[in-house]
């Protein structure tokens, strides 16, 4: 599939923003750089767009870096939208799986604890629902056998972060508010995120911490977890392990998906299949 070529080629770029031996390189033609303008006046103004090269078009680092950004996590969640919505199609209820304005999306649906429904309920039947053992931590779910309340356990921290910090990039740019996304601009920081950033990220992503420190709703713990508290984050290592967890729970998912639609065929279609074709036939006749 074209996507996964071109995921894995963003995801490249993104890595060669923080590479040592580039930043040495790029060190060192920022400052040969200076030294040609010093002895050019007429280019004073082309010096604030000398400190890094992408793709062979000089830009300062922040710039590239946006650049690199954008464009591995909107295809990576080009291929995410792609992947759930087959899976929401196959598996999910009829709400979801049938909705013909709008394609099944993972964080919206398939995360979401409780879903609205297309009506409103009358109060007798929101005071059985609260009298429900448990019903309230399930929700409305769209898979059998709980299949959403374990993506909710094991995958729901990570998600939601790698799709904050999408929509960050993509929607505000650098910046949400007075907020900064990077601890700076500068190449030596590379892509850590600003502390303040880090609280915006946790706040909107309801994060809950367990006895260790470490998120909830995640499979990651202790070392293996790029967001430990107290610690400074590196977004690539961010993006890294959590996109990968990501990576895991859709390759899951589909696999259960399309199992248990085979499945389903398999079972019934020995006996169904005589059953209903006597059927059509007697109703054509």
């Amino acid at each position: 599939m074209p996507l996964f070529v071109v995921r894995e080629n963003a995801w490249r770029i993104v890595e060669s923003l923080v590479d040592p031996k580039r930043i040495e390189s790029e060190k060192l033609r920022a400052n040969e750089s200076e030294k040609l303008q010093a002895r050019s006046p007429q280019q004073e103004l082309r010096k604030t767009l000398c400190g890094f090269s992408h793709d062979g078009i000089e830009m300062d680092f922040a710039s590239a870096r946006h650049l690199a950004l954008i464009s591995y996590t909107s295809v990576s969640w080009s291929i995410y939208d792609r992947l759930t919505n087959v899976c929401g199609r196959l598996a999910a209820t009829e709400d979801v799986g049938q909705h013909h304005k709008q394609n099944p999306k993972l964080v919206e649906d398939l995360l979401t604890k409780q879903k609205e429904r297309s009506s409103p309920m009358d109060a007798a039947s929101i005071e059985k629902r609260k009298n429900q053992r448990g019903r309230e931590e399930y929700g409305n779910q769209l898979f059998a056998f709980s299949m959403q309340f374990h993506l909710r356990a094991a995958y729901d921290w990570p998600t939601r972060v790698v799709y904050t910090i999408r929509n960050w990039l993509v929607h505000e740019g650098t910046s949400m508010g007075n907020v900064r996304l990077f601890h700076s601009d500068q190449i030596e920081d590379g892509l850590r995120l600003h502390s303040e950033a880090v609280v915006r990220i946790e706040d909107m992503c309801n994060i809950i911490r367990d006895g260790n420190g470490d998120p909830e709703k995640c499979c990651l713990r202790g070392a293996a977890n790029p967001w430990k508290e107290g610690s400074d984050k590196d977004l690539i290592e961010v993006l890294k392990l959590y996109h990968g967890e990501v990576d895991t729970m859709l390759v899951g998912l589909l696999k259960w998906s399309v199992d248990s639609f085979v499945g389903q065929f398999i079972a019934f279609s020995g006996r169904d299949k005589t059953v209903l074709s006597g059927a059509a036939v007697a109703k054509i006749s």
